[in-house]
């Protein structure tokens, strides 16, 4: 088992250029109604610049030494234009996003921070999207409320690929693969968990302490601990449908008593016997 563990972080290492490269090309460069309205400006920034109107940046920023970009308003658009914001040994957030509300990043590249994108309560709807967040420490945090986290790559990150702490949090169409943990929350009220594939994670590929969790249609396989953790609340059960759960190290779906299975629910080639708990899978 040392042995196979050495193997799969070394093969984190080997893998995450080419992940870097894939994802370019497979993240679709598309943006909500809402941002399609909005006029923004071409703008060559700088590291740590505060942005108070939508932008599409014009120019790669490398080696941010703090953080990358500052959210200084609500309502704006930050499009990276594909272009890519690194950071340093020590750097701090890719885009920080503070409390602002209706805050919108997508179509770029972020890495090497301690945080890729964050946002804190009592901030509202922040939106990431068509996103490439990789080898940070934890991909994406907000405790923010309505978050929507969609159609992103997210991978190779030390901790979390995305941690949820804000309540009625969607996270829909994303791929991870290669972070510590995909996807952790906090027990948050009305989560939303659809259509993500999570893969080949250090530990669990989905960790919810559910407030009531809709999870259904993901893909959660070849994870080093279970590919689907839930955590119920007695007040507020998770609701399971159609998710699958393949090549796990450990049960495939690992429910606690309470969970509502509503059908569907595949698990195989696991490493525990069982495939899943509490809930039936085929």
């Amino acid at each position: 088992m040392a042995g196979f563990s050495q193997l799969r972080r070394r093969g984190r290492r080997l893998l995450a250029p080419v992940l870097f490269a894939l994802a370019a090309l497979a993240v679709a460069h598309s943006a909500s109604s809402s941002d399609a309205s909005q006029k923004r400006s071409s703008q060559a920034l700088t590291c740590g610049q505060t942005v108070t109107t939508s932008v599409t940046l014009t120019t790669n920023l490398f080696n941010c030494p703090e953080n990358g970009l500052i959210v200084g308003a609500s309502g704006i658009t930050i499009d990276l234009g594909g272009h890519i914001i690194s950071g340093v040994p020590g750097s701090d957030v890719g885009v920080f996003v503070g409390t602002f509300n209706s805050v919108t990043v997508t179509n770029g590249t972020i890495s090497g921070f301690g945080y890729g994108v964050r946002a804190f309560h009592p901030g509202r709807a922040m939106r990431v999207q068509s996103m490439r967040i990789g080898r940070n420490l934890r991909g994406i945090e907000t405790s923010a409320r309505a978050s929507v986290i969609t159609g992103n790559a997210i991978f190779d990150n030390d901790s979390f690929g995305i941690f949820l702490s804000g309540a009625d949090a969607q996270v829909t169409s994303n791929t991870l693969q290669e972070n510590s943990t995909g996807i952790g929350t906090s027990v948050q009220p009305n989560l939303l968990l659809s259509d993500n594939r999570v893969l080949s994670s250090g530990g669990s590929g989905v960790s919810v302490l559910s407030g009531g969790a809709t999870i259904r249609n993901n893909v959660a396989n070849g994870n080093g601990m279970f590919g689907i953790s839930v955590s119920v609340t007695a007040s507020q059960p998770a609701r399971l449908r159609n998710n699958k759960a393949f090549f796990n190290t450990e049960l495939g779906i690992d429910a606690s008593p309470g969970t509502i299975d509503l059908s569907g629910n595949k698990a195989g080639a696991n490493g525990d016997m069982h495939q899943c708990a509490n809930i039936v899978c085929s």
